[in-house]
Parts: structure tokens; sequence; C-alpha cells
């Protein structure tokens, strides 16, 4: 298990997504941000935006060696 969406429920969100990737995050997303944008955006996209911010977030929360100011 890679714990990807398939791993749990192969058809509940989308297969290449990660299992905290729900359909109300998704609706969510959808009603935050698609007035920010002048075409629509697709499930697609707005799975990718989540996964970054994801991505994003694992980093900043690891750290990625900061050492702080004056290091």
């Amino acid at each position: 298990m890679d714990g990807t969406r398939k791993d749990i429920d192969a058809n509940a969100v989308a297969p290449e997504a990660p299992a905290w990737v729900t359909e109300s995050l998704i609706a969510m997303t959808f009603k935050v941000w698609q007035p920010y944008y002048k075409n629509p955006l697709s499930r697609g996209d707005v799975i990718r935006m989540i996964i970054s911010v994801g991505q994003l977030f694992r980093v900043v929360a690891q750290g990625r060696g900061y050492q702080g100011r004056g290091s």
C-alpha cells in the first residue's frame, strides 16, 4: 500500500489521489477557487491543486533542514 486512493476504494474520488482527498475537499476547493479562474476548472485541475498544496505542506512541515537565522 502506498497511501493512494486506489488502495482504499478505486472509484471513490480518483485513483491517483491520496486517501485524504475526499469529495467534500474537492467540492470546497471548487467553491473557493473557481471564482478566480476565467475558464471552468476540471475535476482533475482541482485534484492536482489539492495534491500540490498537500506536497507543499509536507515540505514546510518537515522543515527541509532549515536551521533558522544565523545558522
